[in-house]
Parts: structure tokens; sequence; C-alpha cells
């Protein structure tokens, strides 16, 4: 069980980590130092599932398709919906895909 002192002098803690780098707010490593130094007494396996449930967490949800995406996720998408759409048309199961790219170096020598 953690104290409310214990979460105030994390924080203050964070602050202050945030501050030696020359930083108004916490990095996410700061915060993780500070909860493992306050919370846990220097113990990160006594902290760590609370820290990885925090951070990930356990829920899944989905990306509007329209929000900004990288080039290989935005390929990805395309290709995905070729796949939907071959599968509409020709009631297939069970498919392999195979994608290769090619590509051409040149030595700069």
């Amino acid at each position: 069980m953690v104290s409310s002192a214990q979460i105030i002098e994390a924080v203050q803690l964070a602050i202050s980590l945030a501050n030696i780098h020359n930083s108004k707010i916490p990095t996410l490593k700061d915060m993780q130092d500070a909860a493992i130094t306050c919370m846990a007494q220097g113990s990160h396996s006594e902290i760590i599932l609370a820290m990885a449930n925090t951070e990930v967490g356990k829920k899944i949800g989905k990306i509007p398709q329209d929000s900004i995406q990288t080039s290989i996720q935005s390929d990805f998408y395309s290709i995905l919906k070729r796949i939907e759409n071959l599968k509409k048309i020709s009631n297939i199961d069970c498919y392999r895909i195979e994608i290769r790219f090619k590509r051409k170096y040149k030595s700069k020598i």
C-alpha cells in the first residue's frame, strides 16, 4: 500500500529530476525513477506490475483510418484492404501472402 505522502514525494522528486536535465516537465523515466525510489523503497520488483499496468494497460482500441500514419502503416492498410477485397470476391478462407522489395544499393567509393 502506498500512502499519499509517498505519492507527493514521488511527484516532487520527478519534477526535481526533470529540472536536473533542464526540463519543466518530467519524462516517463523521471516518473519511473521517482516511483521506484519513493513508493517501492528502491526495489524495482515491488512496483513493476503496477508500472506495467499504468504505462501499457490492458485495453485494446482502434486508431481512426484518417489519422496521421507513417508510410509503412499506410502501405500495410492498403495491402490489408486488397486482401479483404480478394477474400470477398473469391471466398478464400486461407491464403499466403509474400511481399518482397527489390532494393538497389550504390556504393560511394
